[in-house]
């Protein structure tokens, strides 16, 4: 699993959220994403990283992804 964090624009947050969970519903995948102030954060299954990545890409100039350890979701 991998967390991704991109800061955007808190204007763009909702036409983000229409765009990932079309993604996510287009694959048949559980949408795992959400907006805190300017920060878009998800986590996605490796399947999905490319195309979250090149999505959030078109607004934001950069996604920062780390790998996450399945046991580290559950504790938080």
């Amino acid at each position: 699993m991998y967390e991704v964090k991109a800061q955007i624009d808190p204007m763009d947050s909702e036409q983000i959220l229409d765009e990932l969970v079309e993604l996510f519903e287009a694959r048949s995948k559980d949408c795992t994403c959400g907006i805190v102030s300017d920060i878009v954060v998800g986590y996605v299954e490796e399947d999905m990283l490319s195309a979250v990545t090149t999505l959030l890409l078109r607004y934001a100039a950069q996604v920062n992804v780390q790998m996450v350890e399945d046991e580290a979701l559950v504790l938080a």
